[in-house]
Parts: C-alpha cells; sequence; structure tokens
C-alpha cells in the first residue's frame, strides 16, 4: 500500500493551487486500466498526447453550469488567469452554440475538429509546464517514484518551439514519452477502483475550496454519470437488441434503462462499445457489480457481430465507440479479481469467477 501513501502525501503535502494534480493521476490510472494488453500487463509508458486528451475528458462535464443553466461554472484553481477548465468551457459554449445541443467531447471533436486540435495543443503544453515536471515534488524535492521524464522545469526544460515543432508532427528534440517506474503501471491498474474515488474525494475538497461551497454538493456533478445525455442512445441500443433486455432477454418497457456494463465506478466511460439497455429490474439489482462470464461473453459477441451497426451508430449519433478502451479496462478488471469472487449472473443470482472462460472471451 506504499503508493497510496505516496499518492496521499503528492495531494495533501505537496503545492496544491489547483486540481491539475488530481486530473493528471486519475488520467494515469484511466490509462494503465484502459491500455491493459490481452495477457493482462499494464503499460510501461504513456505519451503527454494521451494525459492531454484524458484531462479534457475528465474536465469536460465539470465545465457545465452548476446546478442547472443559470448556474456558475465551478472554480477549479485558487489562481488568476487561464485554465483549462476555462479552455474547455469556451470550446463547449463554441460548439454548443453552434449545434444547438450539449455535446460528449467525442461530439465536439467531430463538430470542431481545428478547434479541437488546438484545445489537446494548449492542455498539453499545459501539462508539460506545470503538472507533469511538479507533480512528483514534495517539500522543494523530486522524489521521481510515478515516473520519469526526460525534461523537467529547470535545466531540462523543453521550448516552446521545440513542443510545437512536435504538435506538428515535425521532427523535433522534444520526448512526449511519461516512463511509468517498474511496478506503477500494474500497481495503478491493481488498485484503480480503491485510488480513484480517493483521488476524487480529494479533487472534489479542492474545488469546495476554490469555489467556498460545501463538498457535500459536489461529488455527484463533478463525478456521476451524465444520465440526460445517456438519452439520445437509449433507442438505438434498444433496436440493436431487437426491443431486448441485454441480461434477461425480457421485453423493453417504458423503463428500459442505459446501463454501463462495465460499471461508471470501475470505467467511467459513456462508449457505445461500454453501453447495453436493461430493463429497471436488472439495472436496479446490477448496481455496480461486475457481471458474469456469461454476460461478458455476449458483450463481447455483440462488439464482433454488431460491430458495423455499432459503428455506424457511432457515426449518425457522433458517438464515441471506444471499444479498445472498454476491453482494456474488462480485463483490468476482471484478471486481477480474487479466485473466489463472485459475479453478478441475474437477477439475485451469483457465479464464481470463472477465470478461463473471461481470458477466452477477452482475448
Amino acid at each position: 500500500m506504499a503508493i497510496v501513501e505516496r499518492v496521499l502525501q503528492i495531494l495533501r503535502e505537496g503545492s496544491a493551487a489547483s486540481t491539475y494534480k488530481h486530473a493528471v493521476l486519475i488520467a494515469l490510472m484511466d490509462l494503465c486500466v484502459e491500455r491493459t494488453a490481452a495477457d493482462g500487463s499494464a503499460p510501461q509508458s504513456v505519451t503527454t498526447r494521451q494525459l492531454a486528451t484524458k484531462v479534457i475528458e475528465l474536465y469536460w462535464d465539470q465545465t457545465r453550469p452548476f446546478g442547472g443553466g443559470g448556474g456558475a461554472i465551478l472554480q477549479q484553481t485558487t489562481q488568476r488567469g487561464s485554465s483549462i477548465p476555462s479552455w474547455i468551457q469556451k470550446l463547449r459554449q463554441k460548439v454548443e452554440d453552434d449545434v444547438g445541443c450539449t455535446l460528449s467531447p467525442a461530439r465536439a471533436r467531430l463538430a470542431d475538429a481545428t478547434s479541437w486540435t488546438t484545445l489537446v495543443d494548449n492542455v498539453e503544453v499545459r501539462l508539460i509546464e506545470m503538472p507533469l515536471a511538479k507533480l512528483q515534488r514534495v517539500a522543494g524535492e523530486d522524489h521521481p517514484w510515478l515516473y520519469a521524464l526526460s525534461w523537467d522545469d529547470g535545466a531540462h526544460k523543453p521550448t516552446h518551439d521545440s513542443v510545437q515543432t512536435y504538435q506538428r508532427g515535425e521532427d523535433s528534440d522534444f520526448d512526449n514519452v511519461v516512463r511509468l517506474q517498474p511496478g506503477v503501471g500494474e500497481c495503478l491498474s491493481r488498485l484503480h477502483s480503491l485510488m480513484r474515488p480517493f483521488v476524487q474525494q480529494e479533487w472534489t475538497r479542492m474545488v469546495a475550496k476554490c469555489s467556498k461551497m460545501e463538498e457535500s454538493k459536489l461529488h455527484g456533478f463533478l463525478f456521476g454519470a451524465n444520465r440526460k445525455a445517456l438519452e439520445a442512445v437509449r433507442q438505438p441500443l434498444a433496436d440493436l437488441q431487437q426491443g431486448r433486455c441485454f441480461y434477461c432477454g425480457g421485453r423493453l418497457g417504458m423503463n428500459a434503462h442505459v446501463d454501463h456494463f462495465l460499471p461508471w465506478a470501475r470505467f467511467a466511460e459513456d462508449g457505445l462499445a461500454n453501453l447495453v439497455v436493461a430493463d429497471a429490474r436488472c439495472n436496479g439489482n446490477k448496481r455496480d457489480h461486475l457481471p458474469a462470464h456469461s454476460f461478458v461473453e455476449k458483450w463481447r459477441q455483440r462488439t464482433r457481430g454488431q460491430r458495423s451497426e455499432l459503428v455506424r451508430l457511432s457515426g449518425q449519433l457522433q458517438w464515441q465507440l471506444a471499444e479498445d478502451e472498454a476491453l482494456g479496462t474488462a480485463r483490468a478488471a476482471y484478471y486481477r479479481l480474487p479466485a473466489d469472487t463472485r459475479l453478478w449472473a441475474g437477477r439475485d443470482e451469483w457465479l464464481a469467477i470463472d477465470l478461463e472462460a473471461l481470458r477466452k472471451a477477452l482475448a
């Protein structure tokens, strides 16, 4: 549990003027999970570009007005000047005004690819300049136990020109690789379901401080699933399932729910690959439990057998598919479960984990 203690030290003993460090830590955790290989191994590195994109996705829904259309945008920093959330909010307002509706990051990227690329460029530069080089600094000293960089914010600080040259896809001496220290990727993946909620709570505490609000009012807004947005995919997915509940096979009624197959608490991703439609009883009974291997097999068969339909829906709805991320997360979630784990097999039914069947389904 040393890694948990070190994360706590970073969050509570390091300098804290914004929520950037929280976003970077969760982005690292999520990427380690989503990029789990077929053999269950965690990645050994990520890139600054991947981190920038993930950080934007984490902040995206947090840039909605708190409390509805007339509410204020929550403050995420104690410093003045432009910030990552303010850049995201400006892009959201621009593209959503153009199309007249709320957009997900994937739909915003499709709606205005040029502005999206500029946003990712700016966020990447900010991450390079600030949290990545400083994240592991406690009491003025660097302790690079989490990752190693080929640059820093001192004598080896990358020039703005070198970063911009790299972002244009031209030859540059800037190295965008964030190399995880030995064993860190595995630890972040294995402890994801424990550490992510913890960092979220610390993030909530920081937002409460910056916005001068009570913590209890903020967590659900900051990190809950946007159920209203999911309504756009309910009927198309129900049609794909021929009007039947994904789990029990019964006819779907008016109270059908869009369910995160891999629970939102484990995989905060609204990609079509992770969404199914279930009746209210099945969805309420499943809650945040992991489904048994028979459902995993069915889920993978849907992805393989109906992939062209899912891709078509993704384009039609302008909704991200996120197939690879869902598959990597499933591997990370299931392969590391204890041998005596029991999985949800239907309404009030539980089965012992069948790791061999799960590995076959998730190959």
